[in-house]
């Protein structure tokens, strides 16, 4: 898997909730906003997808020695 691949697989769980919760923090609730959260568990569970089959064969996705995805981590994703 390509380096920048694994890089987003791994960032998307935790930047894209992060930052549709900023959002409602700053903006409040608004219809538009809502769907910003929809979006952003679409983003994990699409992640998860990305993860789950490139772990499929046992290997480990890593991320400079702070983020780790095993096969047990792509399936909480999911």
């Amino acid at each position: 898997m390509a380096t920048t691949m694994v890089t987003v697989v791994l960032l998307v769980p935790v930047v894209v909730p992060a930052l549709a919760a900023g959002l409602a923090a700053v903006l409040g609730w608004r219809g538009w906003v809502a769907w910003c959260a929809v979006a952003a568990s679409a983003a994990v569970l699409a992640a998860g997808v990305v993860a789950a089959v490139a772990t499929v064969d046992g290997s480990v996705l890593t991320l400079g020695g702070l983020l780790r995805v095993d096969a047990l981590t792509a399936v909480m994703l999911l």
